[in-house]
């Protein structure tokens, strides 16, 4: 699978490498592309960032799975 960033077209090998450089890159472009496309999805980042700060199972699944579907390819 190579998923390719939407903002900056870094590529990666996994939607889960994609996911960390989504939300670990600290630029105001990444974060304000993340934070809207959750919106337009339907998806409470705020809610996948606590949920993910304390370490829960399947914190990140909605959101890897839209990206998964709309940035990565199998190969």
């Amino acid at each position: 699978m190579t998923c390719k960033c939407p903002v900056c077209g870094k590529h990666t090998a996994h939607v889960g490498t994609l996911l960390s450089h989504l939300m670990n890159i600290r630029d105001s472009r990444h974060e304000e592309w993340l934070a809207s496309y959750c919106r337009e999805n339907s998806v409470n980042l705020g809610s996948i960032l606590v949920d993910r700060m304390k370490e829960k199972k399947g914190a990140t699944a909605p959101l890897t799975n839209l990206l998964k579907r709309d940035f990565c390819t199998d190969d």
